[in-house]
């Protein structure tokens, strides 16, 4: 069922300050520049016109051969509209603030409060798409997407709506990452403040928050969609300038059930091609999900393999091959490199010299906005200052110059890219606990993405075989109690309104057996529950013992698959896997016990000789920024898509997406593992 709605339903949105962007800051009006001849020729003898040739000859000696790095000059960026697309080159990215900072405390960090991110709202402002309103882009919103979820669940399904806008033609209008839908800034999470909304570009940069797509991807047929013809596709929107565009435009509301139903399985290729279909028969400009319809990949399609029909087109999509970090991601990334093997900091100094400098001159304020369309038709967007300083400019730079500040931190890494010698673990703990019992009783797989094939053939879970949907053996019978005499019991005996002691003696003989019965068919029930629980947690909440046995298992297997492929010139080279980096949020006691027992474990016997640890650092290791603590996360995917060796939870949907990427990429399976 589609609903659609007019101008006239949209006044909230268009007379609303919530959607309503600010206006722009127009470009500097220039006046005809004076001339010479404009001067009275008394005021402008041959002596002050010499002096002032020598003036402009300094000048443009000074402005041209000034000795600064090439790599830090500010980049003047500009916008080329011509009459019905603005073109802007190259794709610019925001800096993060210097760190250790260099700024004093916000009253924000003295309060304890997590940062709201406002630069990174203003820099999507701030894309080139957003300058005007072309006429012809049309719109997909996925307004009802996940919220109150795991940052893992949000990427998840961003990345599958992306592509489905892409098949679609449609510009993907991307949403803030949402703990909290509420007006208010500051949400909670296992009580500390977080933000209720984080923009995705703090994570994320390239395609799918915006940038600009590879023209290669163009010209590669979609293998589930051979009729879909290769054209330049329009960049992604914010859902801010989404509103601001389509206030005054016929809106086409979608419900997902119905196509959900049309297709009657969660079989992703199935579901995939059924939602293209739909969207593509619309032609209006603005087509937008329900806020609180059913998602459109939803837990049923990501809980089961069905979702992998529809791989052959997300593989070789630009949402995946263009997939990129953003540089508040990479500037931390270079900072803890030493942590994971890499390169020390002998040089760090230096590159943080650099970014601070680029940070520092990278002015936004010379935008050149030139264009045949009238001034008034073009939606350009203002800039708010990013620190509470002198700033009043937002430091961009060209991403594709970003390996000169992060030269060890390819923002968009391929296989190429692959730390060597790093093993990481993704150790879930905290709410885990309970959600990996949960998964018993609910009878759980492997999650979709975690369960390729060439996956399952080394480490596959059958759920069935583990005892999936074991209820819990519930309430224990309690022992009957061995009849007593009293005093008033005896007297209502004598009187002929009580048990004899021969009745009860039966009545508490019959009871005791009924007990014996329910209580054998209660320890057959917890066994069998116990049971399933045990190999449940084992893939899913494995002890200390259970991971280091696992880690060892996993070394052992690369070693032999070293092996044997070493006279292969077609496999990557392994080197030995001597770093571990443990992506957890496990508590500090946890941690010291299970880097002691892997420390221990690599002195014990074993027929492959396997090094020991040269290191092994977690996720607390890390020396984070204030807005760099709070997309941790991601950080830790990045780490996790580079390593030699990964080990994740199959469970987990921030493993299935490291599982992904690293596939895309064609990482070799003996390197892709799970508990």
């Amino acid at each position: 069922m589609a609903l659609l709605t007019g101008p006239d339903l949209s006044h909230r949105v268009k007379n609303s300050s919530e959607y309503q962007l600010p206006l722009p800051s127009a470009s500097p009006v220039r006046s005809r520049p004076l001339r010479l001849k404009d001067y009275p020729k008394s005021l402008l003898t041959r002596r002050y016109a010499r002096l002032l040739s020598l003036a402009l000859f300094l000048f443009t000696f000074f402005f041209f051969f000034s000795s600064k790095s090439p790599s830090l000059e500010p980049v003047q960026h500009y916008y080329r509209c011509l009459p019905h697309r603005c073109v802007q080159s190259p794709d610019l990215v925001l800096l993060p603030p210097p760190y250790p900072p260099t700024s004093p405390l916000t009253k924000e960090q003295k309060k304890g409060l997590p940062p709201l991110f406002e630069a990174w709202n203003e820099y999507e402002r701030s894309l080139w798409q957003h300058a005007e309103d072309d006429g012809t882009t049309k719109f997909i919103y996925m307004r009802n997407h996940v919220f109150a979820s795991g940052w893992g669940n949000a990427l998840q399904e961003m990345i599958l709506n992306t592509h489905l806008a892409y098949l679609t033609g449609r510009s993907f209008v991307f949403d803030n990452y949402t703990w909290d839908r509420s007006p208010s800034e500051y949400s909670s999470f296992n009580g500390k403040p977080i933000a209720s909304r984080v923009p995705v570009s703090a994570m994320l940069a390239g395609p799918i928050i915006g940038g600009s797509f590879d023209p290669v991807y163009f010209k590669q047929p979609d293998p589930l969609f051979p009729n879909i013809h290769s054209q330049p596709h329009p960049p992604f929107v914010s859902s801010e300038y989404y509103e601001h565009v389509c206030a005054n435009e016929t809106r086409v509301v979608l419900d997902t059930e119905v196509v959900h139903e049309s297709v009657g399985n969660w079989d992703g290729a199935e579901n995939l091609k059924a939602f293209v279909d739909h969207i593509q028969s619309f032609p209006e400009r603005c087509v937008e999900f329900e806020l609180d319809a059913e998602h459109v990949f939803n837990i049923w399609m990501f809980g089961s393999t069905g979702i992998l029909s529809l791989w052959p087109s997300l593989a070789q999509s630009p949402i995946l091959k263009q997939f990129t970090y953003s540089p508040l991601i990479l500037g931390a990334f270079e900072r803890n490199r030493h942590l994971l093997g890499l390169p020390g900091n002998s040089e760090q100094s230096k590159y943080q010299k650099e970014a601070w400098e680029a940070f520092t001159r990278t002015p936004d304020a010379e935008i050149v906005i030139s264009s045949s369309r009238p001034k008034k038709d073009l939606y350009n967007i203002s800039t708010t200052p990013l620190l509470p300083s002198s700033q009043s400019h937002l430091p961009l730079f060209p991403l594709e110059q970003l390996p000169s500040l992060y030269p060890h931190s390819p923002a968009n890494p391929s296989i190429e890219d692959t730390i060597p010698g790093l093993l990481v673990l993704h150790i879930r703990r905290g709410d885990f606990a309970e959600h990996c019992v949960n998964l018993v009783e609910w009878g759980a797989s492997f999650h979709g993405f975690n369960s390729f094939d060439d996956i399952r053939e080394r480490d596959d879970f059958d759920a069935a075989a583990a005892g999936a949907s074991t209820p819990p053996p519930g309430v224990e019978p309690v022992v009957p109690k061995i009849p007593k005499e009293s005093f008033s019991s005896r007297i209502l005996s004598w009187l002929g309104l009580g048990l004899t002691a021969t009745e009860k003696e039966l009545a508490y003989q019959a009871n005791l057996t009924t007990y014996v019965s329910a209580k054998k068919g209660y320890d057959a029930r917890k066994a069998k529950y116990e049971t399933a629980k045990a190999n449940y947690l084992e893939r899913c909440f494995p002890d200390i013992q259970q991971m280091v046995k696992r880690v060892r298992q996993v070394r052992e297997d690369v070693t032999e698959a070293a092996r044997y492929s070493s006279d292969s010139s077609s496999s990557a080279p392994t080197a030995p896997l001597t770093h571990l980096y443990i992506m957890t949020n496990g508590k500090p006691p946890f941690l010291a016990d299970l880097r002691a027992a892997l420390e221990a474990d690599t002195q014990s016997s074993s027929k492959y000789q396997l090094p020991p640890w040269e290191s092994i650092h977690t996720s607390r290791d890390l020396e984070l920024g204030w807005e760099e603590r709070y997309v941790a996360q991601t950080i830790d995917i990045y780490v996790a898509q580079r390593a030699e060796v990964f080990v994740g939870n199959g469970f987990s949907s921030l493993t299935s997406n490291v599982v992904m990427l690293r596939k895309a990429h064609g990482v070799d399976s003996v390197k892709t593992r799970l508990w």
